[in-house]
């Protein structure tokens, strides 16, 4: 079969946005393909070999992390979580939920619904960062504690709540190697994810882990990352506290735009992306027990 200019262009425009870099099509039509005098069939053949060269097993996760049902449950969360953000939880129902994983990570997503601090409830950062939380237990095997329903005591601010004293028995009887805080940022924050590290402090000396965590964020999409914006370095930070019981830690403040699926086509790629960058590292990072993995959707099954 004898391809045109156009139909190479298509090929090497899918291949370049899902396959090579990672990065959604439209970014990959907008930033490569436009404005470029480009022979296609050369294009096409770059691409091809380009693809061939850096996509390893240890930075790009399979298509498994980012399935419909993985994406389907992550809408449903958000919603439910979004609608009972302002409700006080039930009697005997707790204000968080913790999923076990399989692997000596925890993500944590305290304000997903609204906390209270310093005598008023501040907004929450919604339901999308309890959504990624969950993702990320069912694709990579971690262990994700979010909120549910209003928080009493903001998990982020004060160390005397259910939350901590919960993030701190995980610690003390798992020992994880990694915790991974999410935030959400206001949309006209000038990145995707910033990493904050205390300035590398809470890295307990592992750079190495926010070095590599950057690479393969954007070798799977996520190009715009920045380091210590918010260094979590004040207050009670879900970071600062790990650290302090010796687990190296990382907040991730990311871009709301890349937390709201479900809103547009867009926005659900992008969370898409999110997912799965975020489960490439930590499946390369931290490889599922021997056992696990059976299940498409289900890491720890």
């Amino acid at each position: 079969m004898k391809l045109n200019a156009a139909g190479i262009r298509t090929i090497a425009e899918n291949w370049l946005g899902e396959r090579c870099l990672g990065i959604r099509y439209e970014a990959s039509k907008t930033a490569i393909l436009s404005g470029w005098k480009v022979n296609p069939r050369a294009l096409l053949i770059i691409c091809i070999l380009y693809g061939g060269l850096i996509s390893s097993p240890k930075t790009f996760a399979d298509r498994s992390s980012t399935s419909p049902g993985v994406i389907s449950r992550a809408v449903q969360l958000q919603d439910q979580v979004d609608s009972q953000s302002r409700q006080i939880a039930p009697n005997g129902t707790p204000w968080f939920r913790v999923y076990r994983g399989c692997i000596p990570v925890i993500v944590t997503a305290p304000h997903a619904t609204r906390p209270f601090r310093q005598g008023q409830y501040r907004f929450s950062d919604g339901g999308g960062t309890a959504a990624l939380a969950n993702a990320l237990h069912e694709t990579a095997g971690v262990t994700a504690i979010f909120t549910v329903y209003e928080s009493p005591s903001d998990p982020n601010f004060y160390d005397d709540n259910d939350f901590k004293l919960t993030v701190r028995r995980i610690i003390d009887n798992e020992h994880p190697r990694l915790l991974l805080d999410i935030h959400a940022s206001a949309p006209e924050r000038p990145y995707d994810v910033d990493l904050g590290t205390m300035n590398g402090l809470s890295l307990m000396g592992q750079l190495s882990i926010r070095d590599d965590l950057v690479a393969v964020l954007r070798r799977n999409g996520v190009r715009t990352i920045s380091i210590d914006f918010f260094s979590a370095a004040r207050n009670g930070t879900i970071t600062k506290f790990a650290s302090s019981l010796g687990v190296p830690a990382v907040q991730l403040e990311i871009n709301s735009a890349w937390l709201v699926p479900g809103r547009s086509e867009l926005s659900t790629r992008r969370f898409g992306v999110l997912v799965r960058a975020l489960t490439a590292y930590l499946r390369s990072t931290f490889p599922l027990p021997q056992m696990a993995g059976r299940d498409e959707e289900y890491a720890c099954r």
